[in-house]
């Protein structure tokens, strides 16, 4: 760590104020306290103390994050999360006693810290303000017991609203009956309202009572895996809207658009991919890739459901290498799916026919006349075409499915045009703890591969089994980082 320049009274006296556990403290106490006071800068990953040692004193978190948690027999279990301005921590330096938690820095932060001998000499030579501290150490230690019952109830019923209900309903005596606090429970029971819920948590965590910022802390640190989801369904709804409702009609502006918009979704997330040295230079080809099922929690308020792994493919992968989202071939929707049809005809991509389409033959076969027509022509002008093989999409641990022969005829059909092949895993999942994984495999020039027309059929049944030995590579390498 490093200890900064001598911090500034007046700043640190401001801080006091709102943190939650200094509020019954008189300012000739906060002066006091403030006046053995250091100032800290803590990096990511940094320990701040250990467990089973006493700490090294009582600290005032500034800004940024940092997690209590306890290690046992090799395995760490994570308390708690602080990452409100104004919480303390440390809090058994007084006490005389080794903690039983270890606290590190997850992200850079700064801390005011008062030592645990000066703090100690404090109490001692102003009885009053020990008196005030220790009542303040037995509040603190009921909040603590309090939200471990919490955490307790919402572990056995895993119910949002009931938690957080049960959580205000043991802080009522402490709350206005005007807090916004109590509408929470309500707002969280509908996916339209629970933004609401998340701006009055966080709103009250930084400037509501003790009450508040406590219930708000508890609920933001047991809700945070809901508020991500949360946060990735307004990604899918921004990337929807970056397309129906963008003034644009231009496809390949809206591409781009829609890849932008897709490449903030999944900043955040947990992505790796590999196999970019197999990537060819220039643009121009087939990727193939194994198409996986979208959770249906992820549905969007209209019935849309936006293909994850078709979009990851166009965004992450192709215009960050060509700078060019490129075609993609998607399936003839049913009559009463013109908001699929919709969106896609926007984006000028390529319709057809899958099992899930109309059936009617006349209209399979002029649709698959045009895609071979189309799909030429784009790869000629040196666009990508991205296309998924089995003509329907599978779970992680089901797939790859059958391939069908459209990419394979296509790229025949054009000797100069490579198949890239894509393994895909984990798209079919919800996000909290997921990592999302796609390797880049070898490309195929299937002129290289077949000797004439006949052997080409042949050829995919093989490479099927192939490309399923790289799903279930992919498969173990996801088996093995969850352990």
């Amino acid at each position: 760590y490093v200890i900064s320049p001598e911090p500034d009274t007046e700043e640190m006296i401001t801080l006091m104020r709102r943190s939650p556990f200094m509020e019954a403290f008189e300012d000739e106490d906060l002066r006091e306290l403030a006046g053995h006071t250091v100032r800290r800068e803590y990096e990511p990953g940094e320990e701040i103390y250990h467990q089973r040692e006493p700490t090294p004193g009582f600290y005032i978190l500034i800004q940024g994050e940092v997690t209590i948690e306890r290690h046992q027999e090799g395995v760490r279990f994570k308390h708690r999360t602080l990452s409100t301005p104004g919480f303390v921590f440390g809090w058994s330096c007084p006490l005389e006693m080794p903690d039983v938690c270890n606290a590190m820095a997850t992200h850079k932060c700064s801390v005011y810290m008062i030592p645990t001998e000066q703090l100690r000499a404090i109490l001692k030579a102003k009885p009053a303000l020990g008196i005030r501290f220790h009542r303040r150490l037995i509040w603190l230690l009921g909040n603590h017991l309090q939200a471990s019952f919490t955490r307790s109830v919402y572990l056995s019923i895993h119910h949002d609203q009931l938690t957080i209900h049960n959580l205000i309903e043991g802080h009522k005596s402490k709350l206005q009956l005007s807090s916004p606090i109590y509408q929470v429970p309500h707002l969280l029971k509908e996916y339209v309202t629970k933004p609401i819920a998340y701006d009055i948590l966080h709103q009250l965590n930084q400037k509501g009572n003790a009450a508040e910022k406590f219930i708000a802390s508890i609920s933001l640190q047991l809700l945070r895996h809901d508020e991500k989801e949360l946060k990735f369904m307004q990604g899918l709804n921004r990337i929807y809207e970056s397309v129906t409702e963008n003034a644009e009609t231009d496809p390949e502006a809206l591409r781009k658009a829609c890849s932008a918009s897709t490449r903030q979704l999944f900043e955040p997330l947990e992505v790796k991919i590999s196999g970019w040295e197999q990537l060819p230079k220039s643009a121009g080809h087939i990727f193939i890739y194994n198409h996986l099922l979208n959770d249906p929690n992820y549905t969007l308020p209209n019935g849309f459901q936006i293909t994850l792994d078709s979009h990851f493919i166009s965004s992450l992968i192709l215009d960050a290498t060509y700078n060019s989202p490129g075609i993609r071939t998607v399936r003839m929707s049913k009559g009463p799916e013109y908001g699929h049809q919709d969106y896609y005809e926007r984006l000028g991509y390529i319709n057809v026919f899958t099992q899930d389409s109309d059936n009617a033959p006349a209209r399979r076969e002029q649709a698959k006349k045009i895609f071979y027509e189309q799909a030429t022509a784009h790869l000629k002008a040196g666009e990508n075409v991205i296309i998924s093989p089995e003509g329907t999409s599978y779970a992680s641990e089901e797939s790859p499915g059958p391939f069908k022969m459209g990419a394979f005829n296509l790229a025949y059909q054009n000797p100069e045009v490579c198949i890239v092949p894509i393994v895909l895993f984990n798209f079919d999942k919800r996000i909290p703890a997921n990592t999302y994984y796609a390797r880049i495999l070898e490309p195929l020039k299937l002129h290289e591969k077949v000797e004439n027309e006949k052997q080409l059929k042949p050829f995919v049944y093989e490479y099927q089994r192939t490309f399923a030995a790289e799903v279930e590579k992919i498969r173990r390498l996801s088996d093995e980082q969850k352990k």
